[in-house]
């Protein structure tokens, strides 16, 4: 046997037992924060033995727990629990809860030469697309981008405007997913269109609920007066303003 192996071999067997000292010191270590000499009476030996081979548990995501769950209550007819009503089968159903009434309603939808616009641009794609090759290369691209534009132009015509009436009185405000009751209002105007970019510009709250569109020049300016709402007022374009404050809060417009 070569003696540079013999000593390679050694010098292996120094750096195994370094190692298996180094990850000794290092799981005792461990042991001795984790469980304390004193916590148990297993020899001191045996006990770091088996707390450097233990796996400490995964620290499991804590739940949440709402603070408040309101309970569930089931609502029984009295009527149909009740058997010795005989002519319960043949009562007449309960009355409907009255429908709020509509007093305005609009749908801003874009201008007619953003449609003619947009199917000059498809017609041009498909054609450029198409140019001397098959006519499938243009009746696919043509139909594709005329789905996509189409969808496109519905999709900045969502906004709608519309005024409602309960039956108790009140009138509501709704404009897409919010509303707004004309109990809190204290006063409305007409923004014009030329006041358009004064309003939407340096004069604009950012604390304001605001719903523009570019297409619309004409605004309405509702003041709010409600303690619990940080909101100072709503800043919504209109086709047609005089309506809406008329069919809403008829008696805050300001002169």
């Amino acid at each position: 046997m070569c003696p540079h192996r013999h000593w390679q071999l050694r010098i292996k067997a120094l750096d195994w037992n370094r190692r298996e000292r180094i990850a000794t010191v290092g799981a005792v270590r461990a042991v001795l924060i984790l469980h304390p000499p004193h916590t148990t009476s297993v020899p001191l030996r045996q006990r770091y033995f088996v707390g450097a081979l233990r796996r400490a548990p995964p620290l499991l995501p804590r739940k949440y727990v709402p603070a408040f769950a309101p309970p569930i209550v089931e609502c029984v007819s009295e009527t149909a629990s009740t058997p010795s009503n005989p002519g319960s089968e043949n009562a007449a159903p309960a009355a409907t809860a009255p429908q709020a009434k509509v007093l305005y309603t609009e749908r801003q939808w874009v201008p007619w030469y953003w449609w003619a616009a947009l199917a000059g641009l498809a017609l041009l794609l498909a054609g450029q697309l198409g140019l001397n090759r098959n006519v499938w290369w243009f009746a696919v691209p043509l139909v594709l981008f005329t789905a996509l534009f189409a969808w496109f132009l519905f999709w900045l015509s969502r906004t709608t405007v519309s005024v409602e009436q309960d039956p108790d009185g009140t009138r509501w405000l709704l404009v897409d997913d919010a509303n707004l009751p004309n109990t809190v209002v204290s006063r409305s105007m007409v923004v014009p269109g030329s006041a358009r970019q004064n309003a939407l510009g340096r004069q604009l709250d950012p604390a304001a609920y605001l719903v523009s569109r570019p297409w619309v020049s004409e605004h309405v300016l509702i003041v709010l007066d409600d303690p619990e709402d940080p909101t100072p007022y709503w800043l919504v374009s209109s086709k047609n303003p005089e309506a809406v404050l008329a069919a809403f809060a008829p008696g805050t417009t300001a002169g």
